[in-house]
């Protein structure tokens, strides 16, 4: 039970506990926890309850570019190497990596 003077204090700023759940799942987001793992942890039925409660449609795209455009060289790399042959699950023939295919490093 809170103090009367953190009672006080909470009623003068409205502070409610939606308010604490919505900072939170934010600032997961914002910590670059995938979109799904927030919906677990804020109990959601589905993606689309957790992106409109957070209005995440456009959050992280820019840092997920960002990440991209690191590991590209690698990629480059990877398929310009002798010992990847034309039938590499990382690369076609373009010796670009084949669409679809899941990168990890």
């Amino acid at each position: 039970m809170l103090a009367a003077a953190s009672r006080q204090a909470v009623q003068s700023i409205d502070l409610h506990f939606h308010d604490l759940r919505h900072e939170a799942g934010s600032r997961w987001l914002e910590a670059g926890w995938p979109l799904h793992h927030v919906q677990a942890m804020l109990g959601h039925a589905n993606l689309s309850q957790t992106s409109t409660y957070l209005n995440a449609t456009k959050t992280g795209l820019h840092d997920s570019m960002k990440r991209f455009e690191q590991f590209a060289p690698r990629l480059q790399t990877r398929c310009k190497n002798a010992e990847h042959s034309s039938n590499s699950p990382f690369c076609n023939d373009d010796s670009r990596p084949a669409a679809g295919t899941l990168l990890v490093n």
